[in-house]
């Protein structure tokens, strides 16, 4: 998906104190913010054609909140894909950083553990990546680190008789947090090297408070940010660059808490996005080369999102 000129957004104007926020109102703001975006720095297409007026023109009469109210375009949308030609939606879709290739000695470490039975991937967790006397080193060693981490933990649930993993449908959310996505996710992004961590447990989205309080009046209450069940952050600064959403079970794509989460996730990575702008002072260069990423984890579904 992909976020057009994300600093020109509804703020404070359109969002609630609640936990589910972001109902539109009304369509009034939205109108008043598409007025307020200058032609010079709307997104032109080869074409002629301008992006955020097409956007605005889908939606504004909507009675109901879609992503294309954030200037937000979710690349598996067929209504918004139908707004624009086939040469169009190629070039607005147009993957610019890509995802990045996988390091072949990560997957070398992986193939390590390719097992036929789980009494042979016992055996090979329980031996050392380290040679004989080495000592352990946080920067040469962490990826083999977490990889075993993660490794033993699923054997470990394999091996509980009582719930093996299979059955796992009859836990709770948080239960996957910590037994299982606790090792296998935040112990990869939890980073010695690049300095990034995770905070856990609906932590409040620094990001969102700031697109709400932009132009909060001192004797106004500061409104907090929308609820998230993890936010990936660089330790040393205040900056975000990923956010989870995870549920119990997944029980397919019509599902009301999927629809929900997966709706909610790219307005949070929007906001995560536009304070990455702010960051490099609104350099468009800069711009260009940053990128967020969500993960949405039902029971064992997992999702990832860019943006």
């Amino acid at each position: 998906m992909v976020c057009i000129f994300p600093d020109y957004i509804l703020s404070d104007t359109d969002e609630s104190t609640s936990e589910d926020d972001d109902d539109l109102d009304c369509n009034v703001a939205f109108r008043k913010t598409h007025d307020a975006i200058a032609d010079t720095v709307k997104l032109k297409l080869s074409t002629g054609k301008i992006v955020e007026d097409v956007l605005f023109k889908f939606c504004k009469n909507k009675d109901y909140e879609h992503h294309t109210h954030s200037y937000i375009v979710d690349f598996d949308d067929e209504d918004v894909k139908a707004l624009f030609t086939d040469e169009e939606w190629n070039e607005l879709t147009k993957d610019r950083i890509e995802v990045p290739s996988f390091p072949r000695d990560i997957a070398e470490e992986l193939a390590k553990y390719g097992s036929k039975t789980l009494k042979e991937l016992r055996t090979k967790v329980m031996k050392s990546y380290l040679k004989e006397e080495e000592e352990y080193d946080v920067h040469k060693h962490y990826n083999r680190e977490r990889i075993q981490m993660t490794m033993r933990t699923l054997c470990n649930l394999y091996e509980n008789v009582d719930t093996p993993l299979y059955l796992v449908r009859t836990q709770y959310e948080d239960w996957f947090t910590v037994a299982l996505f606790g090792t296998c996710i935040d112990f990869c992004i939890r980073d010695a090297q690049l300095g990034t961590d995770v905070k856990r447990t609906d932590a409040p989205s620094l990001s969102s408070a700031n697109r709400k309080n932009r132009h909060r009046k001192a004797n106004a209450r500061k409104l907090i940010g929308r609820k998230i069940n993890g936010i990936i952050c660089v330790t040393n600064r205040l900056l975000k660059m990923g956010a989870i959403e995870g549920a119990r079970a997944f029980a397919g794509v019509s599902d009301n808490k999927y629809l929900l989460e997966s709706f909610k996730m790219p307005k949070t990575l929007r906001d995560i996005y536009t304070d990455l702008i702010k960051a490099v002072n609104f350099d468009e260069q800069k711009a260009d080369k940053l990128q967020v990423f969500g993960i949405l984890h039902f029971g064992l579904y997992i999702q990832f999102a860019r943006l």
